[in-house]
């Protein structure tokens, strides 16, 4: 059964689907440039198709329907059979669904016909389209031409690679929360202190280190933190900046909340608590060399697009009043919604100011106690909304047993049914 097209989306989509020409936009009537047009179009579209087609030159010539002067070729036919997705495609395997796919194209060509007759080849709407889909097939020509000159050897790629190794090759890193004491004995003292504490609630390690940080610690910038260092790197790896005794001791812990024996610095002596860890990341030049070549190739692909819309730009005379833009009126947001988008008063940081290493540990992410959020309900109130029902597991098989039994000898052969078995 043919499918029906509304006239409007005809309409819409006449230009870049029924239209067979593809040069450039020009104000003259399109319907005095269909006859025109036509033979040029349908040549540049044979062209197309001899690359792909199994029917020869003279079979794709073929007229094999006429409407009005417009001519639908065995050769279109079978290009806009094949441009179907495959399982659209696999419906017109037969004769009479080819005829059915024949009758949809001429009722695409006859509807056309008509929005153009009405004139709906000049709506706003049509002409945008029109427009959209001759810039679509303009970038892409040009782009596939430009790219195909472009070559990126092994020698860009490994400069790449080189200039960027801190994307493929990052050192292993930990997170620690420290106090910082006066004196040795203070520091075993605390030690203990909170290994007690530990025993009794061993879930919340990081949060009673925290809490003791803030109230005993000497370090005043970490104090406030409740003693956190935030990720660091082993010292000697480019860019660390930690004490080599502090990163021995950090490092040493296997497990997140072990605690290290004191480390003494010019500071004070120190204790850390383990809090997160970060395995060393490193990819080699032949793991990541296809995805830097397609980096490469899109980074080059941009620069030849704004390079062809230069080109483009300065064959034209462009004219921009941009003082005219106040006069356009800004949408109203809605009620409640304040313009900026968020709450009054609040400010919005999109930046991170703790570094991208800065990430939370499971501790962190933990959800907060759940509390009551209003009272019981009482004996004598009803339950609000409707109740679930939930059908019964144990029903399951016993209609499923049921409904094999109603089916024809063929198909209960093929469910297995617990019948009691009679012996000869």
């Amino acid at each position: 059964m043919p499918r029906r097209l509304s006239p409007l989306l005809i309409a819409l989509s006449v230009a870049a689907a029924g239209a067979p020409s593809c040069t450039p936009p020009e104000k003259v009537d399109l319907a005095a440039k269909v006859a025109q047009d036509s033979e040029k179009g349908k040549a540049a579209e044979n062209i197309q198709i001899q690359r792909t087609s199994s029917l020869s030159e003279a079979d794709q010539r073929e007229v094999i329907a006429k409407i009005d002067d417009e001519l639908i070729t065995l050769g279109e036919y079978e290009r806009r059979l094949n441009a179907q997705a495959p399982f659209a495609r696999a419906r017109y395997n037969s004769l009479e669904r080819k005829k059915d796919f024949l009758t949809n194209m001429v009722q695409f060509e006859v509807l056309a016909a008509e929005a153009v007759r009405r004139g709906l080849d000049k709506d706003p709407e049509v002409v945008l389209e029109m427009k959209q889909a001759m810039v679509r097939k303009l970038m892409a020509h040009e782009l596939d031409k430009r790219m195909s000159e472009v070559k990126i050897t092994d020698e860009e790629l490994k400069a790449y690679y080189d200039a960027h190794v801190d994307d493929y090759v990052r050192p292993a890193k930990v997170r620690a929360s420290q106090i910082v004491l006066a004196d040795e004995q203070a520091a075993k003292a605390l030690i203990e202190a909170l290994t007690l504490e530990f025993a009794k609630d061993p879930t919340h390690k990081r949060r009673t280190f925290a809490l003791k940080a803030r109230d005993v610690s000497i370090d005043k910038p970490t104090a406030s933190l409740g003693g956190d260092m935030r990720f660091f790197s082993a010292a000697g790896e480019p860019g660390s900046t930690i004490h080599k005794a502090l990163s021995d001791a950090a490092f040493a812990l296997q497990h997140v909340g072990d605690m290290s024996p004191p480390v003494q610095t010019s500071t004070g002596w120190h204790v850390l608590m383990l809090t997160a860890k970060k395995e060393r990341f490193e990819r080699s030049f032949e793991e990541v060399k296809r995805n830097i070549h397609n980096r490469l190739y899109r980074e080059r692909r941009t620069t030849v697009e704004q390079q062809l819309v230069t080109e483009v730009k300065a064959k034209a005379k462009v004219e921009i009043n941009n003082d005219l833009l106040a006069r356009i009126k800004d949408p109203e947001p809605p009620k409640g919604q304040p313009s900026d988008g968020h709450a009054h008063g609040q400010e919005i940081n999109l930046v991170p100011t703790d570094g991208a290493d800065d990430l939370p540990t499971a501790e962190d992410l933990a959800p907060p106690p759940r509390t009551a959020t209003r009272a019981p309900r009482a004996l004598d109130e009803p339950r609000r909304g409707r109740p679930i029902q939930r059908a019964p597991r144990a029903r399951t098989r016993t209609r499923r047993m049921n409904q094999a039994r109603r089916r024809s000898p063929i198909e209960v052969s093929n469910v297995p049914v617990n019948r009691p078995q009679t012996l000869p």
